[in-house]
């Protein structure tokens, strides 16, 4: 069989023979305290069903592109399920761009079918840009509720991909791409065709990362074959998540880089995490001091990694007798060289040949804009970007992105972006700006939103009547850092 038939077959089988089972948990907060709600995988085959229906209905090819708006919601777990049962390709949405960004990517990607929340249809532009596309429009609600929207457009010559699901990268290797996971790879990041199957008690993969991302579709494969459900929430909250760490019992426990310091923060207890031999994370710095520091409250070693999507995982890791071997005198690396993966660092940045990589990469060395070094042991250190892009909070901001976007402003005539420290995310984006009198920073901020992502919209913006400049008349961007760390204590500032 094909990656596209094992898929298909997987998924109707868990529909088919295990409907009763567990499939997908969903938290979310109600007062003070919290809400559960579980879907089967019987819930899941019964909207697939209804789904698959429309797409009969309105003639939909077989292996056409079908775009899902990935709002953090069960209903687009399932939508995303459906899309893949039906043999067709999913092409992930993030729904946290600004309206006019999705807008613009719907018409763009070209899908067949358009798949998004109730919700997301209410958004300013995006009913037109499903239309401008010829795309048909399919309305989910929370209630796994399904209808159409009437959408008159175009003929719908939408691409034949060829792959399980298209995902957009977050510039590891340059510039921002949309990239195909085929089937068959897909299928190896569930762990293989021969698929666990589901069991009732299991313990819940606990989904800490948006499903737009690397981490949501390795969530999502293993949900498919690793015969484990999944436990999610709209939004992230350490107390939250702790607790389900709590009700779940993983022995490996994984979430972003700035949720170590919140744990620490919030005094989060180490009942909750009983059983958990390793905390294993990735795509930010962590201190040493605060790894030192959470192993030695919680007895639980911090292992960093390192990966992108172009890779589709982790190349480099740590395992239990590395750390015990290594841990205290390499605090901080982000471990070796997983088998199959080379690495070298040429001018200063990491380089990296992995055993897999999304479709339309090149074969061989692929270069990061990854500052690093690699031991005499092997153990790869991470020293930062080259290429202007900080990372808040596990999401990767691009400065220069932010400084055009300020550019575009009628009233202003030159900015400098950079990123500041922040306790609980690594970094967050500041501004300082020279504009006209007229130009605050509240509309600054207002301009921001309208054009970039929540966790791209700066802390700070600092109005000046020039930006200071070096001896060389380079932009002194220690001084608008540090003008800016002193102006964010009373500034307008923008928390993810």
């Amino acid at each position: 069989m094909t990656g596209r038939d094992v898929v298909v077959e997987r998924l109707r089988s868990l529909f088919r023979d295990h409907s009763v089972e567990q499939a997908l948990q969903f938290t979310e907060p109600v007062g003070n305290g919290a809400s559960q709600r579980w879907f089967s995988w019987g819930d899941i085959g019964a909207f697939a069903m209804v789904v698959a229906t429309e797409f009969d209905r309105h003639s939909v090819p077989p292996e056409a592109s079908v775009a899902v708006v990935m709002r953090q919601r069960p209903v687009l777990v399932a939508s995303e399920l459906a899309v893949l049962s039906a043999g067709r390709t999913a092409v992930l949405l993030s729904p946290l761009q600004p309206d006019r960004s999705l807008s613009a990517e719907i018409v763009t990607t070209r899908p067949v079918v358009v798949v998004a929340h109730a919700a997301d249809w209410e958004r300013d532009g995006v009913a037109a840009a499903v239309s401008a596309s010829g795309a048909v429009g399919i309305v989910v609600d929370d209630e796994f509720g399904v209808h159409v929207r009437s959408c008159v457009g175009t003929e719908r010559p939408g691409p034949e991909l060829g792959a399980a699901v298209t995902v957009l990268t977050s510039g590891t290797t340059g510039s921002p791409k949309r990239l195909p996971v085929a089937w068959d790879t897909f299928v190896e990041l569930g762990g293989g065709s021969r698929g666990r199957d589901p069991e009732s008690g299991r313990g819940a993969l606990i989904l800490s990362l948006p499903l737009v991302t690397l981490g949501g579709l390795l969530a999502m494969a293993r949900l498919v074959f690793g015969g484990r459900p999944m436990s999610m929430t709209e939004r992230f909250d350490v107390h939250t998540w702790a607790a389900l760490v709590k009700q779940h019992r993983p022995k490996i426990m994984g979430a972003p880089p700035p949720v170590v310091k919140m744990i620490l923060g919030e005094n989060i207890t180490p009942d909750h995490f009983e059983g958990v031999t390793a905390y294993m994370t990735s795509s930010s710095a962590i201190s040493p001091e605060v790894i030192r520091e959470f192993e030695d409250r919680y007895g639980i070693p911090v292992l960093l990694g390192y990966g992108a999507t172009e890779f589709l995982n982790s190349v480099t890791g740590w395992t239990p007798d590395l750390w015990a071997d290594f841990g205290r005198s390499k605090i901080g690396s982000v471990g070796r060289a997983y088998p199959g993966v080379q690495l070298r660092i040429v001018d200063g940045l990491l380089e990296v040949d992995p055993p897999q990589r999304a479709e339309g990469l090149p074969n061989g060395w692929l270069r990061t804009a990854d500052r690093a070094r690699i031991d005499d042991d092997g153990f790869v250190w991470i020293l930062g970007r080259a290429d202007g892009v900080i990372v808040r909070g596990g999401f990767k901001v691009d400065l220069e992105l932010l400084e055009e976007a300020l550019l575009e402003h009628p009233g202003v005539s030159a900015t400098c972006a950079v990123g500041l420290p922040d306790d609980r995310l690594g970094e967050v984006p500041g501004a300082m700006v020279v504009a006209d009198d007229s130009v605050t920073d509240t509309d600054l901020l207002r301009w921001c939103r309208d054009r970039l992502p929540p966790y791209a919209i700066p802390v700070v913006i600092e109005l000046i009547d020039s930006l200071p400049q070096t001896s060389t008349f380079k932009l002194h961007r220690a001084e608008i850092r540090e003008s800016l760390i002193q102006a964010r204590r009373g500034a307008h500032h923008v928390e993810p």
